[in-house]
């Protein structure tokens, strides 16, 4: 068994794991929907939970949640819910950081040129980022002490509208 090294210091902690499935909610199986739970929401609530300890002042705790939250996904309705409950969980831990002087970062990208829609089962949509967009991104709002970033920067108009009704 390998040992893991004790972390001494953490000044970043990046949330950026991530997947779905393309079918309706009442078609997954219960280990379906629980895995896509626990990756989207719950391991990213843990991660912070138990590394906290080990960011100083002034460390970066960032959130990829999705800028889906906006929307209805009605392609990935798991994924949705999931990271609507981690945007739910971020609002709340942005004050409880800030108590311990550690910065909150959510970030909404848009679509992403991965793999997530192949993986996921369902078309890749015309328009998407690249991840070293979103990555850019992130790395400017941390140092602009930003609070969120929609990549792109015009998927925050749908903050004002959503969720709405789209077949995405």
């Amino acid at each position: 068994e390998e040992k893991v090294r004790e972390i001494k210091v953490l000044n970043w902690l990046v949330n950026n794991a991530g997947f779905g499935l393309g079918k309706p909610l009442l078609q997954h199986g219960e280990e379906e929907l629980e895995e896509v739970v626990l990756v989207n929401m719950v391991r990213p609530l843990q991660l912070i939970i138990r590394l906290i300890r080990h960011m100083p002042k002034g460390g970066v705790v960032v959130n990829i949640i999705t800028s889906g939250v906006h929307l209805m996904l009605k392609n990935l309705p798991s994924y949705g819910a999931a990271k609507m409950g981690l945007y739910y969980a971020s609002r709340i831990l942005r004050e409880e950081l800030r108590d311990r002087s550690i910065h909150l970062v959510d970030v909404f990208p848009g679509a992403t040129r991965t793999e997530f829609f192949q993986r996921a089962g369902v078309d890749t949509p015309s328009f998407t980022v690249s991840p070293e967009r979103v990555a850019e991104d992130i790395i400017k709002a941390i140092e602009k002490k930003r609070k969120t970033v929609y990549t792109p920067f015009f998927l925050k108009a749908l903050s004002v509208f959503g969720p709405l009704p789209l077949k995405v």
